[in-house]
């Protein structure tokens, strides 16, 4: 891709970025250490685009996105104006402040306006809709919401069928951008991707790299200049005890023991159901569901879905099952769970969140998921986080409450049942109970009990 004539356009690619810059693909997603200079390439390349006329002749519209308007305006605004300022005397040109917008002049007649260029930030993002786009650039998109891209700017670039570049520094596997690239990377016909690592770019000096490492944690030197997505784990409370490796197809063993479910109840928010089975010294993680504005009997009836509910053991439920809701007659909710005809309920014992939380990191190594049916479930436990006190800078003990708390507490619920049906807590009722009550007030027999219905 060659840039273009006219005088005082400035610009001279780096090496790293040319496959960039000569693709043909329609969509792009590049993932780049710090001070890459990825930002500035990109901008460029934007450019470049934007001065040659489409076939058709229509006037052109791109799009810079942020995840603030003032992150792109720092991110791009100088640079933006400093790389069109040869185009200033041009009668098409117009560089507004204010809306961070620039109008290039039309190559083909410089008096007059061509393609305009936009800095956007994602909190602003509806006031791209309606508006078409000829492309479209999303830098820092591991902090900007799906939503955004595929309900947003997805649909703006479609009937000029416009190309898209996704971009930034990978902070989360779980983060758009790192879900973009593991498409990308298996789409290369129409995907073009990068993954530029300091080590590998050859564009900071090596002893600018050592200082850097000196001066940063090793999980941060690992993230921001390795683009080792692996390594950011401070903060999330069960990812560092998470392994990849035992995420695999992980279907119900009609050899193996009585499956049984694990559930987080919640009130105003969303509930939680895993599903697991013991095979020999196995955990495996069969399926999980979580939704939100359902009520008992949707989760009962999916329970019943399962091709396996007919082996139903134990249902683990947390130790709120019997608190008694106003709004239903007084019933507690263990009672209308047994009216729906669920059996062998067994009432996990209310431990301190830090112990729970143990339960659960100790679980973890020995489970096995099942790749397809656990993957909004494992999100969850990857996301599940202490809550960070900005004022002190330190992460709490307290775990937030966010939109992965429902399937991590529904799994602590079930770390802590299995520790008690195993002795492992030091059970105190002389036999293996999952829980210190059960509704049905019967022992169990062994790990589990098999009972009729779910």
């Amino acid at each position: 891709m060659n840039a273009p004539t006219q005088r005082g356009f400035n610009y001279v690619p780096r090496p790293q970025f040319m496959g960039y810059h000569q693709r043909t693909q329609r969509y792009a997603c590049i993932i780049a250490h710090r001070r890459a200079g990825k930002s500035y390439g990109l901008l460029n390349d934007m450019l470049v685009r934007a001065l040659t006329p489409r076939q058709d002749g229509l006037r052109q519209q791109f799009a810079l996105m942020a995840p603030t308007q003032s992150q792109a305006r720092s991110i791009a605004w100088a640079y933006m104006k400093e790389q069109t300022a040869c185009f200033a005397m041009c009668g098409g040109y117009k560089a507004l402040e204010q809306h961070l917008t620039i109008t290039l002049p039309n190559p083909n007649n410089t008096n007059e306006p061509g393609s305009t260029i936009m800095l956007v930030g994602a909190e602003n993002a509806e006031r791209l809709r309606g508006l078409f786009l000829d492309g479209c650039i999303i830098d820092e998109a591991a902090d900007i919401p799906d939503y955004v891209v595929t309900q947003i700017i997805r649909p703006a670039l479609s009937d000029r069928q416009g190309w898209l570049t996704i971009s930034g520094t990978v902070k989360s596997i779980d983060d758009y951008l790192w879900r973009t690239y593991e498409i990308s990377q298996k789409a290369p016909a129409v995907w073009f991707s990068m993954l530029l690592k300091a080590s590998d770019s050859g564009i900071l000096p090596k002893e600018e790299l050592e200082d850097l490492r000196r001066s940063m944690t090793e999980e941060q030197y690992q993230v921001e200049f390795e683009c080792n997505v692996q390594a950011a784990v401070t903060g999330r409370i069960l990812l560092p005890y998470m392994n990849q490796l035992q995420v695999t197809r992980v279907p119900y063993d009609p050899a193996g023991g009585a499956p049984f479910s694990a559930w987080d109840l919640g009130i105003s928010d969303a509930m939680a159901v895993w599903v697991a089975q013991q095979v020999g010294r196995e955990v495996r993680i069969i399926d999980h569901v979580e939704e939100s504005g359902k009520g008992l009997d949707h989760f009962v009836d999916w329970l019943r879905k399962r091709t396996y509910s007919g082996r139903f053991g134990a249902h683990l439920l947390p130790h709120d099952t019997k608190v008694r809701e106003l709004g239903n007659g007084g019933k507690t909710r263990l009672q209308s769970l047994r009216d729906m005809g669920m059996r062998n309920i067994k009432i996990v014992p209310k431990l301190p969140k830090d112990q729970q939380i143990d339960a659960g990191r100790l679980l973890l190594p020995k489970c096995w998921f099942n790749e397809d049916t656990t993957e909004v479930g494992r999100r969850a436990l990857r996301n599940y986080s202490f809550e960070f006190d900005p004022r002190r800078k330190v992460f709490s003990r307290a775990p937030l409450h966010d939109q992965y708390s429902n399937s991590a507490d529904a799994f602590l619920n079930l770390a802590v049942g299995i520790r008690k049906a195993s002795g492992e807590m030091g059970d105190d009722g002389g036999g293996m109970t999952l829980g210190r009550d059960d509704d049905d007030g019967r022992a169990l027999q062994g790990a589990y009990e098999m009972d009729e219905g779910i």
